[in-house]
């Protein structure tokens, strides 16, 4: 019980990661049917960017130990996502909101999925349901932004992206995807600007991109090409940034 309550506290440290995992692993040496221990051991697995393999093994027998864990089930649809096995993970998030009604972050994964396979207006309705449940979930109001994106509603996806950079403005994704937004609006000065705050926050090939097109559609064409080779510089295997360098 100590170790497992130690684990929790190294976790929530910055570098306390890999001493996480270690004490998880002396409770899971000491009583094997710990399906706390394995959750969590599944989950902090998958933030740590470690073989997705193992903590789905993990989430698994966590759910076999104890299937009432609505929340083992939402982690291991956060794995099944990932590996882009899409319709276990939203077999399983179904499965924890069937466990929890009231479960924010598993509607928020489901309409993250949805807008994965292409099903727009069901990853809207989710993310509905997930801000009502809790109005604070700056990522969730980003993710409805995209899937408003996608259905060409892009006013309502412009108010989101605003709400999601306003509860957070420190995350350079929802600057990008404000971008997008604003780029789909053929609205390019105010995308440029928001690419180039996103890249302030953090350089990331797909931001370059994405700033390289809003220039490519203004036509400053040198501006765009140093924006991919800059892109692909960061990531020479961005398949997109070869493609629009090469247009």
């Amino acid at each position: 019980a100590a170790l497992l309550v130690r684990s929790e506290a190294h976790a929530n440290t910055s570098d306390g990661v890999g001493q996480a995992l270690a004490d998880l692993d002396r409770v899971i040496a000491l009583d094997d049917k710990n399906a706390r221990a394995y959750r969590i051991r599944g989950d902090l697995t998958r933030l740590a960017g470690g073989n997705l393999g193992r903590a789905e093994a993990d989430l698994s027998k966590a759910i076999s130990l104890n299937s009432q864990d609505a929340q083992a089930f939402e982690q291991r649809g956060i794995v099944y996502t990932t590996q882009h096995r899409y319709d276990r993970a939203i077999a399983d998030y179904d499965r924890a909101i069937k466990l929890k009604a009231d479960y924010a972050q598993a509607y928020s994964d489901r309409g993250a999925t949805y807008y994965l396979t292409g099903e727009y207006q069901k990853a809207v309705d989710d993310c509905n349901e997930a801000l009502r449940l809790d109005p604070d979930r700056p990522r969730t109001y980003s993710n409805r932004a995209s899937a408003y994106k996608k259905l060409g509603e892009l006013d309502k996806s412009l108010a989101d992206s605003n709400e999601s950079i306003r509860r957070d403005p420190a995350d350079p994704e929802y600057f990008d995807n404000r971008g997008l937004t604003y780029a789909a609006m053929k609205q390019y000065d105010n995308a440029i600007a928001d690419y180039d705050q996103a890249i302030k926050l953090q350089q990331r090939a797909n931001y370059f991109t994405n700033r390289g097109d809003s220039y490519q559609f203004k036509g400053e064409l040198g501006t765009a090409l140093t924006d991919y080779n800059t892109a692909l510089k960061l990531n020479p295997n961005f398949a997109l940034a070869y493609n629009n360098r090469a247009v």
